[in-house]
Formats: C-alpha cells, sequence, structure tokens
C-alpha cells in the first residue's frame, strides 16, 4: 500500500513539473515577443525573415533579416536575468560565414559565395552534406555551429551553437534533423545575403 502511495506522489510530482515548465515556457514567449516587437520599433527593423535558433523554457533567440533595409542580426530574450540584446549589422559587413559540426569546418561562406554568383538551394542539405569530407561515421554529433565574421572591431564574431550532444541516428535523432534543418536554412540565407549585400 506503502509503495502505491509513493508511486502516486512522485507521478503526480513529474506531472505538477511538466505543467509549471509548461506554464513558464509560454509566458517566456509571450513577453519574448512583447521585448523583441519593441526593439524592432527602436531600431526601424522590419522582419522580412526570422529563424529560430534557440527555444527553451526561459529563453528565446532568434536570427532575424530586414531585406528592405538590407540589415540581419540576432535577437535575444532571457526570461530569469530580464535581460534582451540584439546585434544588427548591415548586409555589407559580413565578412565570411562557416558551418562547424565537431569542431570541423563543413562549409565555408566564402568559398560558397564565390563558386556561385547567384546561389540556387533547391536542397541546401545536399550542398551541406557534399561539402563534408569527413567519412567517419559518427553516432553523436558533440556541437553543430555556425560562425559568422562581421566588420565590427568589438564583436568581430557571432557564434550560433545549434545543438550540444545529440544523437545524429535513431529514435532519438529528430533532435539533430531538426537542428541540421535550422543550420541549412541559416547558411542559404547567409548566402543570400552574401550575394545581395
Amino acid at each position: 500500500m506503502e509503495f502505491f502511495i509513493v508511486l502516486i506522489l512522485v507521478v503526480w510530482g513529474i506531472y505538477a513539473i511538466c505543467a509549471g515548465a509548461e506554464k513558464d515556457h509560454k509566458k517566456t514567449l509571450e513577453q519574448s515577443a512583447e521585448v523583441f516587437q519593441k526593439i524592432y520599433v527602436d531600431n526601424q527593423f522590419n522582419v522580412s525573415k526570422e529563424i529560430e535558433i534557440e527555444n527553451t523554457t526561459y529563453r528565446m533567440k532568434k536570427f532575424v533579416v530586414d531585406d528592405k533595409s538590407k540589415k540581419f542580426g540576432v535577437i535575444s530574450y532571457d526570461a530569469l536575468e530580464k535581460t534582451s540584446g540584439f546585434a544588427c549589422y548591415e548586409y555589407d559587413k559580413l565578412i565570411d560565414f562557416n558551418l562547424y559540426e565537431d569542431g570541423k569546418q563543413q562549409i565555408s561562406g566564402n568559398g560558397l559565395a564565390t563558386a556561385s554568383g547567384a546561389l540556387m538551394f533547391g536542397s541546401t542539405g545536399a550542398i551541406i552534406g557534399a561539402a563534408s569530407s569527413d567519412r567517419e561515421i559518427k553516432t553523436k554529433c558533440m556541437e553543430l555551429s555556425v560562425k559568422i565574421q562581421v566588420n565590427d572591431l568589438q564583436n568581430p564574431l557571432i557564434t550560433i551553437v545549434l545543438l550540444k550532444d545529440c544523437e545524429k541516428s535513431g529514435r532519438l535523432s529528430s533532435e539533430y534533423q531538426k537542428g541540421r534543418k535550422i543550420a541549412d536554412e541559416l547558411v542559404a540565407i547567409l548566402s543570400y545575403i552574401a550575394v545581395n549585400k
């Protein structure tokens, strides 16, 4: 009998924690939407395209593009710290960008942009996959990131970490597939910016 009481209390505790986390996440989304809108207005930034690069219980981060004004940036909000940030750059400030997986460069923006005057991405995943010369099969991705170099002495490197320590295959691979899809889209957009600056 005591075992069942303990089991019920444990299950109820887990449910309460999950429900609380879901409520906190919804609150973070609402707060970040308000904060981001104010930042956009203050900076006269009209979002043409956005990519969600982080969405956790207490944090929200996006890569955003204003194609009309030829600007791009990274906007973030931390609900626990009650802080926000917006690093914004004009297209012509983009120097280079690179995709890294587990510390190895998968693709370089400069090489991609110079190889073709106007990039047409039928499937960005195929381009990124073909760019990798690493034939070693790994079942885990320790880190997937995009590094963007900009012409700004105070903040010359923007590092966007998309994944940390996740499975690449099997039933737990959905997180990796999602991160890789975001990386593909981010590389395609940065390539567009490089061609149109």
